[in-house]
């Protein structure tokens, strides 16, 4: 990020795509969400995205209202056992949302099940090989 606090402009990159979906490939959602909540709490007038229109807090919490909202949905459908196919059949496209790139969408749900599913094969393997 890039913040000139003397103009209240924040530039965001890809952290913040306004009305766009977006890549979500081998991110690591929490650390998303939480850099936008952090960034939320600056004084910035005018936010710079990675893709879209320059835009204020509102759209930049939108945003990260989505990413919470497939974040928390993907993880609901892992944990009843669904498969990727499964969840994407049920999940795409998006409902409610009609923003840029919606060709996005599947991968956006297949970048999220991936992460669960390294983070749950990570725990299974620590479980069954503790440290000394």
């Amino acid at each position: 990020a890039v913040y000139l606090p003397g103009s209240k402009v924040l530039f965001l990159g890809n952290v913040f795509e306004n009305e766009y979906v977006p890549r979500i490939g081998s991110a690591n959602l929490d650390n998303w969400i939480a850099t936008l909540q952090k960034v939320e709490s600056w004084d910035a007038d005018v936010i710079v995205p990675g893709h879209g229109l320059p835009a204020g807090k509102a759209q930049m919490k939108q945003f990260r209202g989505f990413l919470e909202w497939l974040y928390g949905r993907v993880r609901s459908e892992v944990q009843s056992g669904k498969s990727l196919v499964q969840i994407q059949k049920e999940m795409v496209p998006f409902r409610d949302l009609h923003w840029h790139a919606p060709e996005l969408e599947p991968e956006a749900v297949a970048g999220v099940y991936r992460m669960l599913q390294k983070n749950l094969n990570q725990a299974v393997s620590s479980a069954e090989n503790p440290s000394p």
